[in-house]
């Protein structure tokens, strides 16, 4: 065999490669949208299932943890990790300022307001998960003060 025929059979091949491997490609693709409504589904459903169990009474509260990126009124913008969280503070909720001692690794807490908290601040907060999915604030943690 000539080397121009076996440069062109080379190249012929190569050509053939990239068009299987794009035709392998689309169909992969196409078959992941196919997937994606089901793996949907599936997932709502399952949110459904742990709001549901999230609000129910068994559950009194869970807990958000993050530095206070932002407050609106009775709205307090949570920061942790490059992710944010908006939560909506109840008119009742109980705020606490807990205070720790170096000296005796005892910790106390002061009662708060909710102007006292300041951007920067870290918080817990005590959230309710309500049947719709949304959640409020019913007590709110302002994380230690260290005494000398």
């Amino acid at each position: 065999m000539s080397k121009p025929i076996a440069v062109v059979l080379f190249i012929i091949l190569a050509i053939a490669i990239f068009v299987i491997g794009g035709g392998l490609g689309v169909l992969y693709q196409t078959q992941q949208n196919t997937v994606a409504p089901v793996a949907n589904t599936q997932c709502t459903e399952k949110m459904a299932l742990a709001v549901k169990a999230l609000s129910s009474q068994l559950v009194s509260s869970i807990i958000a943890y993050g530095q206070v990126e932002n407050i609106n009124g009775r709205n307090i913008t949570l920061s942790s990790e490059g992710k944010n969280l908006t939560v909506s503070i109840e008119n009742n909720a109980t705020i606490s300022l807990v205070v720790a001692s170096a000296k005796n690794s005892q910790t106390t807490t002061k009662t708060m307001t909710l102007q006292d908290i300041k951007k920067g601040d870290s918080l817990n907060i005590d959230l309710k998960v309500s049947p719709d999915g949304s959640l409020s604030g019913r007590r709110i943690y302002i994380l230690p003060v260290v005494k000398p």
